[in-house]
């Protein structure tokens, strides 16, 4: 069998009056009863076709639709999109088969093709949102539920992570505290020849004194000055600083509930990311700094991502996402 996708014009009307038969059966199938009516006479008018059209025609982040051919026959679509302005974010906006060519393994077959495709448009991870007979697929397919709503529906999304080249030697690591930034950081040197820096042993010093903003800047030059390195903390007072140096930036966007839990559980443990000869006990203000890090910390680290778009960012949104993401490269051996 032969499966491929047909990149689909809607110049020609005749070729959408053939994708509209499939698109409504597709809402038909994934549309609320009380919306079905609604969103079919939207899409029946012209309007929606002028405004797929135009998309298809945006420069840059053209949204595609694709015909899935078996056989040189058309037995469904999909449609996708890549942000190259959002840090390569991707979408899989609709991926539809026709119900008499399902539980045969082609559903699988197209979306690696898809999935080829976005790799191939640069895209770094797909989102996607999925209805719930339709779980079992995506999952098989490693997709991971995020704590994110999507901006285009606001429906849970699910996330996957592709396998692209990983050539970057400068790490920052940034996140809540007990979000887990260490543990990312060791995870990424046990899978690339880079040195771990952890912001908090370079920077306190015993009974809980610290280096001056003087002393600290003299020491981080010292490790930016390096080849590679990977940094984790995130120390407002120098984070623009690290960021204009890296690479790549990773950010731990765990929602406070899993940050508290993260640092109750490490609370009183051997630790390589923290001074042995500090002892840390339950600290309100640290954990009220915690609970509040989405409204007092995120912020500045979002708007570097904004500021330095030239810079990789890759959020994870739960423990999951990182760990789907770490899967993707295996250990040096």
């Amino acid at each position: 069998m032969n499966f491929s996708l047909r990149l689909w014009s809607f110049d020609d009307k005749k070729e959408w009056r053939r994708f509209l038969s499939l698109y409504l059966s597709y809402l038909q199938e994934t549309s609320q009863a009380e919306e079905y009516t609604k969103e079919e006479n939207d899409a029946l008018g012209e309007d929606y076709r002028k405004g797929i059209l135009s998309l298809s025609h945006r420069a840059p982040n053209p949204y595609l639709t694709f015909e899935l051919m078996l056989d040189g026959k058309g037995v469904g679509f999909a449609q996708s999109i890549v942000f190259s302005d959002e840090h390569l974010k991707s979408l899989l906006a609709n991926f539809y088969l026709m119900p008499e060519f399902r539980n045969k393994g082609y559903g699988s077959a197209f979306y690696t093709l898809l999935e080829q495709d976005l790799l191939a448009r640069g895209a770094r991870y797909i989102d996607c949102s999925i209805a719930p007979k339709a779980q079992a697929f995506y999952q098989r397919n490693d997709f991971q539920k995020t704590n994110d709503l999507l901006i285009e529906n606001r429906l849970p999304a699910y996330r996957k992570f592709l396998a692209r080249p990983f050539p970057y030697k400068r790490i920052l690591v940034l996140g809540s505290p007990g979000a887990g930034k260490s543990y990312l950081s060791r995870e990424l040197a046990l899978r690339f020849p880079l040195p771990v820096i952890h912001m908090d042993v370079l920077y306190w010093r015993e009974n809980w004194s610290h280096l001056s903003d003087e002393e600290m800047l003299k020491a981080l030059d010292k490790v930016l000055g390096n080849e590679s390195w990977i940094i984790d903390g995130n120390y407002a007072s120098t984070l623009e600083y690290r960021y204009q140096k890296a690479d790549v930036v990773f950010f731990l966007d765990y929602p406070p509930a899993i940050c508290l839990e993260g640092e109750k559980t490490r609370r009183g443990a051997p630790r390589d990311d923290f001074p042995i000869f500090l002892k840390e006990g339950e600290d309100p203000e640290f954990l009220n700094f915690i609970a509040t890090f989405p409204q007092n910390g995120r912020p500045q680290i979002l708007g570097m991502a904004n500021c330095y778009l030239h810079t990789p960012f890759i959020r994870f949104s739960s423990r999951e996402e990182c760990n789907q993401f770490l899967s993707l490269y295996p250990f040096r051996k």
